[in-house]
């Protein structure tokens, strides 16, 4: 009785521990060594649950190599297809298999095992439909509401198994959930012109996308040498690309605020480094038509709420909140043109319909003032206005494509959109589902 039990004890510890190793490849992306381990393990493991499971577990690498790529994605006029082998439906099957395992299984390490890989996979599937849900908004130019988005990605991970074996998949899934969340956030709160908060919200971001990047040095390199580049991951690059946009946005939002802190020269030297210097192109603009001044103009209607605090800078929780006017200019270049705000308010309210329904830009002339209006909605509350001291009209096409353009540069849409299949991911995506020993598993 005691041999059986101390055999009993060696063969969980020894499952303890090549789990635990397995877990750790995976969330480091060394895919290769994680497959070689579970081979090994399952050559030397002729039946039970264990075997089942080690049967099973190459197939996950498969679908979290595809997936940390961007691989579940195929558009074609922009829209998603979902074919019979798509990422989704790998997942869905593999989750289907594990499930088995976990009915049939009484041993309690195993269990907890195949229980959170249940839970991971069906967490993977609310991400895909979460990142399908942005790249649709992405793929339209309209100004983007982003509060339902948060409220679905803070359901997602919430797993019930908490055990040592799946600690650092699940601390992987966390942060790639919690950079998701904080970008999120720092967006809305931008669109809301709340600057604290969304400080905060960019700096834990940074912070966790530090952390991830240091928990990926150790992967392995690509052995394929036509897709060398950058060995951090598809999945990774793009959420650094969206930190990188709502930064920009964030400078040439709180420009006047920011610029108080350093001097002219340096905070332009600051701007150039964006991907994009939004306040180069928008000097740009100005510059080449000659107008009278470019405004950003924030309207504390517009968004999902009524707003009752706004505005650059930090405000003391005991200093009494003024009234806050219907309209704000942000941002004003040359010149902040306060006496026109009535006029550009009342335009922006007659239109504001069409305003947040579209990427127009809509052309207002006011006779009594002699001056013209080129608005466009980069944010469900803040409208881009160029203004002319002289009368233009909407058949100014190269103004309408310039502004047009600015405005869609303004927006994070592009970044979104980025989501889809590029090429060298398509066929990354094809090369390594054809050399899963276990591919044809994955048919439906």
């Amino acid at each position: 009785m005691g041999e059986n039990n101390d055999l009993g004890s060696f063969t969980a510890a020894r499952q303890f521990t090549t789990l635990s190793i397995y877990f750790s490849h995976l969330s480091q992306l060394n895919f290769d060594k994680a497959r070689e381990l579970v081979e090994k393990e399952r050559d030397a493991e002729k039946i039970g649950s264990y075997r089942q499971l080690l049967i099973l577990l190459p197939n996950l690498i498969v679908t979290e190599r595809s997936y940390i790529e961007l691989a579940f994605v195929s558009v074609k006029n922009k829209i998603f297809l979902r074919k019979d082998n798509s990422l989704r439906s790998m997942y869905e099957s593999l989750r289907s298999e594990i499930n088995k395992i976990e009915f049939a299984e009484t041993d309690n390490l195993l269990l907890d095992v195949v229980t959170y890989l249940g839970e991971h996979i069906a967490a993977r599937i609310q991400l895909i439909d979460l990142y399908e849900k942005m790249y649709a908004l992405g793929s339209s130019n309209k100004p983007m509401k982003c509060n339902e988005l948060i409220t679905q990605i803070s359901g997602v991970g919430q797993f019930s198994v908490t055990n040592d074996i799946t600690a650092t998949i699940r601390s992987s899934f966390s942060l790639e959930c919690e950079i998701l969340r904080n970008l999120l956030e720092a967006l809305v709160e931008l669109q809301n012109w709340q600057f604290l908060s969304c400080l905060t919200h960019l700096h834990i971001a940074h912070t966790h996308l530090t952390s991830w990047e240091k928990s990926l040095q150790s992967r392995e390199y690509w052995k394929l040498g036509f897709l060398k580049g950058s060995q951090l991951p598809a999945l990774y690059l793009w959420l650094v690309k969206l930190k990188s946009s709502i930064v920009g946005k964030f400078s040439l939002y709180f420009h006047h605020i920011l610029v108080q802190q350093t001097t002219p020269h340096d905070m332009r030297v600051l701007c150039s480094k964006h991907n994009i210097d939004h306040m180069h192109r928008l000097h740009s603009l100005q510059r080449k038509y000659d107008a009278k001044s470019i405004m950003l103009i924030f309207s504390v209607s517009g968004g999902d709420d009524l707003m009752t605090t706004v505005g650059p800078g930090y405000q003391h929780p005991e200093r009494a909140i003024e009234p806050l006017d219907e309209y704000t200019i942000m941002l004003g270049y040359p010149m902040k043109l306060a006496d026109k705000l009535p006029t550009v308010g009342k335009a922006i309210t007659d239109r504001r319909t069409e305003l947040t329904t579209s990427d127009r830009v809509i052309c207002c002339y006011s006779p009594k003032e002699q001056y013209t209006y080129f608005m466009s909605n980069i944010d469900p509350r803040i409208t881009l206005v160029v203004v002319f001291d002289s009368k233009k009209d909407d058949r100014e096409t190269s103004i309408c494509n310039h502004i047009s353009e600015l405005a869609a540069q303004f927006r994070s849409n592009r970044v979104f959109a980025n989501l889809k299949l590029n090429k060298k991911s398509m066929i990354f995506s094809n090369i390594v589902m054809e050399e899963s020993p276990n591919y044809n598993y994955f048919a439906p």
